[in-house]
């Protein structure tokens, strides 16, 4: 009782324990006394019910905790805005100077890894992360040319 906390999952648990010690009687060889053998039992019960009694904690949390709910779906005006604003990423990336017009759409737009870039690139991977280090500086330079002609 001591270790479960809770007077009828003790039950459930030292009902198991017996049940468990009937069906692996034979497996008792005599070299320690049977209230080893049954504690031993009782202690791997115990630690299952304690591995499930956290998994039920976490369950209930992530029904509970609203930062861990799922993102209701966007809206249309949400759906809308997101569309205009990944064609004004496209256009102010076709603006840049090459070969930062190339690493920032292989990175941005089309999701590609650093190594991935490397290959299609042909060029270290030094040269990979310079290139979009610069292209996001112009990129960001750009972005701040256009909002303020708006």
């Amino acid at each position: 009782m001591q270790l479960i906390r809770n007077y009828h999952d003790a039950e459930d648990i030292t009902g198991d324990v017996f049940f468990q010690a009937s069906q692996e009687l034979e497996k008792f060889r005599g070299d320690s006394t049977f209230l080893t053998f049954l504690n031993g039992i009782a202690k791997y019960r115990c630690r299952n019910h304690w591995r499930s009694v956290g998994k039920q904690r976490k369950a209930m949390k992530a029904l509970t905790d609203p930062s861990l709910a799922p993102e209701p779906p966007p809206t249309p005006p949400e759906i809308l805005i997101r569309a205009e604003d990944h064609q004004r990423v496209k256009d102010t990336i076709n603006k840049l100077e090459e070969p930062f017009r190339t690493a920032m759409d292989l990175r941005w737009l089309q999701g590609k890894s650093y190594k991935e870039i490397e290959e299609i690139m042909d060029c270290p991977i030094g040269t990979v992360e310079s290139r979009l280090d610069r292209g996001f500086e112009q990129f960001q330079k750009l972005l701040k040319e256009n909002s303020d002609d708006v």
